[in-house]
């Protein structure tokens, strides 16, 4: 299963969630791979081929415009992923509460311009994975804070994982997120793309909900949202369904 968004719309959060849940879940592998060869290196991913479930989240910008004009969809295809063993779910949060978070992670280098760039790069998964045959639904985070077991199950279901409730909680006793038994596979990351405190949040989490937001967005950043494509994207990727096909 591969799950799509612009960065800071929750990912990490539910990386961790179906880690525990018996899943490989990878870590941006593909962007990793496209940043490193940004910097002259060629240190390419394959995903494992061994029939267990895989949960791969890849995430568009926050730096350069090459972390938003790449298609992991293709990609995965292009590695020799038969197309019928992807399933894509794409992860909407607010947009105004992204923004913010761009804003206070990166505010040296957080552009609306990209995060709008980060919109279309979903939308252009979905019409590859569409043109492929691979089922594509929604979900909203902020629907799965309130009520994680109804949203998250039907995909645990859908990768043979079960439900979910025992993946939701008790993480503190659990292993710690990208240690030996998290089932969470974090890349060797370039350092220049590395960003302190980021996922703070998400590795402190004794539980899967709503993290605290960051901050909240002001009147003129909401008005430049809603100039922007960006809402009107949202609301189309909005419209997918939220169950796959029985």
């Amino acid at each position: 299963m591969l799950m799509i968004s612009p960065c800071r719309s929750g990912s990490t959060v539910m990386l961790r969630v179906f880690g525990y849940g018996g899943a490989a879940a990878y870590f941006q592998p593909i962007k990793n791979a496209l940043r490193w060869g940004h910097l002259g290196e060629n240190r390419p991913w394959i995903p494992p081929n061994d029939g267990g479930p895989v949960f791969i989240k890849e995430t568009f910008g926050p730096f350069h415009r090459f972390e938003t004009a790449f298609d992991p969809v293709q990609e995965l295809i292009i590695s020799g992923l038969a197309p019928d063993r992807l399933r894509l779910v794409v992860l909407l949060r607010d947009p105004g509460m992204v923004w913010v978070s761009w804003r206070t992670v990166w505010p040296q280098s957080a552009r609306m311009e990209l995060l709008a760039q980060s919109y279309r790069a979903c939308l252009s998964c979905v019409a590859t994975a569409r043109q492929s045959g691979i089922p594509v639904v929604q979900l909203k985070y902020e629907a799965s804070a309130r009520d994680p077991g109804q949203t998250l199950s039907p995909l645990f279901s859908e990768m043979g994982l079960g439900q979910a409730e025992k993946a939701l909680r008790d993480w503190p006793i659990r292993p710690a997120f990208g240690a030996a038994g998290s089932g969470v596979f974090l890349p060797k990351e370039p350092a220049d793309y590395i960003t302190q405190g980021a996922h703070d949040l998400v590795i402190q989490a004794a539980a899967f909900g709503k993290l605290p937001p960051r901050a909240t967005p002001t009147a003129e950043e909401l008005e430049q949202i809603a100039r922007s494509s960006i809402l009107q994207n949202h609301a189309a990727m909005s419209a997918l369904p939220t169950e796959f096909p029985a």
